[in-house]
């Protein structure tokens, strides 16, 4: 499902260079559940913003779904991810003046699936927000806003999630329901999934895991 050949990332601050991905290569199957983990600067966020094309890389390769990211244009490119793939962020970047549904529903407006509110609500309900499907972000606690960008980033029925810290500021009940939702996801739908975290217990739930140092990674 995702190839990634001969990665590097290199950064320039003033006269200085240094790696934050260092000749990188993994191979991540369909259906898999990967976490990489890693200490703070170690590479892990730079490395899934390659793996989902949102940051080109100096040199290797990115192959998702037998296609080079860095062989198509940008249209292409965003097409890709949209159909393809979805991301769950380190914070839930929900658009305030939307309300939970309509946040839920919103990479539909890019999407040629057919979505519906039926969809968006059944989402809402799985990661237990049934009820909160009118209010806005502001109404919602930290945790909630969360769980609600976890259930828009399924509205498309994506192959691959790529989840940056997804459970970071949930309480250990809601982390653990959103583990067994990936979980389940993943039995259920196929899904794949590529989650950086510093969370033991999620690491710890994902079928393989590396830990990066340095910009390298290796079996943990």
């Amino acid at each position: 499902m995702i190839k990634i050949t001969s990665l590097t990332k290199i950064y320039r601050v003033g006269k200085e260079m240094f790696k934050a991905v260092d000749n990188v290569s993994l191979n991540i199957g369909a259906g898999e559940i990967v976490s990489i983990v890693g200490h703070s600067g170690s590479g892990k966020t730079t490395l899934l913003s390659l793996m989902g094309g949102l940051t080109a890389p100096d040199s290797g390769s990115v192959v998702v779904d037998g296609v080079n990211l860095w062989s198509i244009d940008d249209d292409q490119l965003a097409e890709l991810r949209n159909s393809k793939m979805n991301f769950i962020y380190q914070f839930a970047s929900l658009l305030p003046t939307l309300t939970a549904l309509e946040n839920v529903l919103l990479p539909t407006m890019f999407s040629r699936r057919k979505k519906d509110k039926k969809d968006a609500a059944r989402l809402l309900d799985v990661v237990g927000l049934a009820d909160k499907a009118s209010a806005y972000p502001a109404e919602l606690s930290g945790g909630q806003q969360r769980r609600v960008a976890i259930a828009r980033a399924f509205i498309n029925d994506p192959g691959i999630i790529l989840a940056d810290e997804p459970t970071g500021d949930l309480d250990e009940d809601t982390e653990a329901e959103i583990i067994g939702l990936f979980r389940h996801m993943n039995r259920e739908q196929g899904i794949t999934f590529v989650i950086v975290t510093h969370n033991t217990a999620l690491a710890a739930a994902t079928t393989r895991t590396y830990r990066m140092t340095g910009g390298r990674i290796v079996v943990a």
